[in-house]
This record gives structure tokens, sequence and C-alpha cells, in this order.
């Protein structure tokens, strides 16, 4: 099964060399999809208004604009956001930093992100602008990937054997804490509230792979007592850290 990653490039040509090289391997999806070139178009548009500075358009269109990009985010099922750090030609408009920023905060996308840029930063320069932006905002050094340039554009070796590996570790990582919240949760639940686990397996199926949603789903089929609650997820967060 492909993991869907959702791109924000400013250039359509970048994007297409980039869905390209990280969709090689065939673990992932990179959307939106190239084979509507009209909608990537509409898409960087959305960035480039709400990112411009305030004066280029009005306050109303800029909303929009977010709003309709957090609309395909979530729609899409993407499992990580994979933001180019410089999305405006004017260099006084916002990053890519302001733009995840703000769609975690306005708009609740709480998915991973990593940020892809030609500028490099040192995790432990703390003078380092990038690096205070970053952090500034709630991210880390981890979340930042140079493009890898190799002459006019992105290099196909790296973003294969590289920033798509990395990228599905991330994804792995992230998993991992969501399923262990889930089921610490679990512990917490009232004896028999089989309603409550049914629609926590539902809510978040697309984080669990096939086994275990098995097991969940064999393990709300009879009644069960509150300590087989406290087993059960003790067992599958040990399961889940292996």
């Amino acid at each position: 099964m492909t993991i869907n990653i959702f791109l924000i490039e400013n250039q359509i040509t970048q994007f297409e060399k980039i869905q390209t090289f990280l969709e090689a391997g065939g673990d992932i999806k990179i959307l939106p999809e190239v084979v509507n070139e009209d909608f990537i178009i509409q898409v960087m548009d959305w960035v480039r208004v709400y990112l411009s500075p305030a004066l280029c358009y009005r306050l109303e269109k800029k909303i929009a604009a977010l709003e309709n990009l957090a609309d395909v985010i979530k729609a899409s099922n993407s499992r990580l956001l994979l933001i180019d750090y410089h999305l405006v030609g004017n260099y006084n408009g916002s990053s890519g930093i302001d733009l995840s920023k703000d769609l975690r905060e306005k708009h609740g996308i709480k998915i991973p992100v990593m940020f892809l840029s030609g500028l490099s930063i040192k995790s432990d320069d703390p003078s380092n602008e990038l690096l205070n932006k970053l952090q500034t905002a709630g991210f880390t050094a981890d979340q930042w990937m140079n493009k890898g340039f190799r002459g006019s554009g992105p290099d196909e070796g790296y973003f294969t054997y590289t920033v798509a590996p990395h990228l599905l570790e991330i994804i792995k990582a992230s998993d991992h804490q969501l399923i262990n919240e889930i089921m610490h949760n679990l512990i917490f639940t009232h004896a028999n509230n089989y309603t409550a686990l049914q629609e926590l397996v539902e809510k978040e199926k697309l984080k669990f792979n096939e086994v275990q949603m098995k097991t969940m789903n064999d393990f709300i089929q009879v009644p069960r007592t509150k300590l087989d609650f406290e087993t059960f997820a003790s067992d599958m967060i040990k399961a889940n850290a292996s």
C-alpha cells in the first residue's frame, strides 16, 4: 500500500521531478496528482495568495486561499506535508514555515511536516536565523532537508535513496507515537466500552496496519473487563515499539 504525501512546491517543473523521484520506489504517492496540472497550479496559486505580503491581496481572499488549501490536504488522506521553504517570489512574503504553522494552528492539520530548501541549517548554531524561525514556529532542525540540487534541478539519486527513506521513517515514527497515545487512552476506557473502542478504531484506521486492525477487531468481538483493556493496550504498545 502506498503512502500519500502532500507536496507544496512553487514550480511545476520541480514538482514533477520531485514527484517522479519520490514515487520511484513504489512506496510513496505524491499529491496533488500531476495528471491534473491545472489543479496543481490552482493549489500553487492559493499558496502564493496566502503567503504574499498583506498589501497584495484582500484579507478575505487570503483567508479563503488557506481554507481551500486546508480542505484539499484533509481530503487527500496524506500522511506527511512536504513543503518548500521559499514559496513566493517576493522575499517580503511569508514562507513554508509560516504556512505549515498556520495550517496546524488554524485548521488542525497535525500530520508530520518536512521542509525542503536549497538552504542549509546547522542544528548546533543558535545564531542561525532559519533555525530560530523553525523553533519559534514549533518545529525542529530534524524537519529540514536540503533539496540536493545538481546543476539546475533536484538530484534523482538523492531524492530516491535519501529523501524518500527518511520521509517513510518519519511517518513510521509518527504512527508509533499515535498508536501509543491511542492505546494509553484505551487503558482509561470504562470496562466493556465497545462503542468507544470501535469509534477509535474506525477513526484512526488509516494509521494501523492490517495485523493491528485484525488484532483490535478480534478483541472487540467478545465481552471484556477493564483489566482486559489494560492488558490489551499494554501488549499493543509493546508490539508497536518492536
